[in-house]
């Protein structure tokens, strides 16, 4: 079985449409940075390791559509470089899940990295 590491979110998110545009981009990059910071520091407490090859693993319930949610897996993915993967380029990102799951609380991101050696 994979080695699999993750953290559970409890808050709002960017949408992509919000990411994209409407705030201009000191309030984003704040929006971005407080939130990397969280998921960083949400790694730490679950005692997070190094993984070479990865898959990313997001369950959700939240207003977002799927599609929306991306954002959400972009900033995780972006707090753990340097620290936890090497990069995120296709070398190491090897795969990408999100589903809704409703039996979730609402506005709770479950955030998981999945060793993938292949």
């Amino acid at each position: 079985m994979a080695n699999k590491q993750s953290i559970e979110y409890k808050g709002s998110i960017p949408s992509l449409n919000s990411y994209a545009g409407g705030k201009n981009f000191y309030a984003k990059a704040k929006v971005i940075k407080d939130l990397k910071s969280a998921l960083r520091l949400l790694c730490i407490q679950a005692g997070f390791h190094k993984v070479n090859k990865f898959c990313i693993d997001v369950e959700f319930n939240s207003r977002h559509d799927v599609d929306n949610v991306i954002t959400v897996e972009k900033i995780f993915v972006d707090s753990l470089k340097g620290r936890y993967i090497e990069d995120d380029n296709k070398k190491y990102f090897r795969g990408l899940c999100i589903r809704p799951n409703e039996n979730l609380p609402m506005n709770t991101f479950i955030l998981s990295i999945i060793e993938n050696d292949n």
